[in-house]
């Protein structure tokens, strides 16, 4: 069952992050399965927050949510079923009282389930939001969103989704190895650069560009660029109350560039998103710590990849 996270309340509402640990139908590096309880005030009060930028996420909720790009840029979707693709804008959602569960596919995660059974390429998805009803190109979630609406209980949506998955999770991946080469190497503190990135990865740079567009969603300049603002969001995340010097990853040369980036990437300066309650993402991060550090303690080896 997923482990249990602690309420953070948001006025009159509540919110529960719960993870699951890896498993063998949820292999770590592929995907991330998380559920919200969000108990809104019975006046209809809408919950409010903001997420930075990750990996490709499908969103199945007990009732209707917005989510919209930070920057304005394209209208919202508003359903109970979306995949946002991999994403380099922030994101913001409203709720009311709600259950969702949350799957984030990783890069391989992506291979597997997206382009292996269908051939979908990440790059034509990326920084967008998909009703999962609607958009025909992902009809094969539909009986995974389906199941969990006639489960009822968190139990039976968490078995729901489990035996989902094991349906896929016989397939080979090709580029299985590549990816996590790649992967790997984005997340070294040292890759400053798609050269670096190439170097650490071992492959060639035609090889990264077409790699990284077709599971990664971006080319590796914006993806090595992400993830160094992405370093300094979750330091944040893990010590709101410390400044923003102290987030901030060494690869920034001053606190300009890494305003700059973070009105790219976030639609807002970090005075900005730091004067916003975060009552979703709060929980989520903690509970997030708080099954990684489980699984370390239990099992190091098996989160030595990404």
């Amino acid at each position: 069952m997923p482990r249990e996270g602690r309420p953070e309340s948001c006025g009159e509402c509540t919110v529960t992050a719960r993870f699951v640990q890896p498993a063998s139908l949820l292999r770590p590096g592929y995907v991330t399965l998380y559920v919200i309880d969000i108990d809104a005030p019975a006046d209809g009060a809408q919950v409010v927050d903001w997420h930075y930028p990750e990996w490709a996420a499908l969103r199945i909720a007990r009732h209707a949510f917005r989510e919209t790009w930070t920057d304005g840029r394209v209208p919202g979707v508003s359903s109970r079923t979306t995949l946002v693709g991999p994403a380099s804008r922030g994101l913001r959602f409203e709720t009311g009282a709600t259950r969702m569960w949350v799957v984030r596919f990783q890069p391989l995660g992506w291979a597997r389930y997206f382009g292996v059974p269908s051939g979908l390429m990440a790059s034509d998805f990326a920084d967008g939001i998909f009703d999962i009803g609607r958009e025909s190109r992902l009809a094969h979630f539909r009986g995974l969103a389906s199941a969990v609406d006639a489960a009822g209980t968190a139990e039976a949506e968490l078995a729901a989704i489990l035996r989902w998955f094991a349906a896929w999770d016989e397939r080979s991946v090709p580029d299985a190895a590549r990816i996590e080469a790649c992967h790997a190497a984005l997340l070294r503190e040292d890759v400053r650069t798609v050269g670096d990135l190439s170097a650490a990865s071992g492959l060639p740079a035609h090889t990264l560009e077409r790699l990284c567009q077709r599971h990664f969603g971006f080319p590796p300049q914006m993806l090595v660029r992400r993830e160094r603002f992405l370093r300094s969001m979750r330091r944040h995340m893990r010590d709101p109350a410390a400044r923003w010097t102290r987030a901030m990853d060494s690869q920034y040369y001053d606190q300009a560039q890494f305003v700059r980036d973070f009105r790219r990437f976030m639609g807002m300066t970090p005075s900005d998103y730091a004067s916003h309650p975060h009552p979703v993402m709060g929980p989520v991060m903690q509970a997030q710590e708080e099954a990684l550090a489980q699984a370390l303690a239990q099992a190091p080896q098996a989160l030595t990849g990404p």
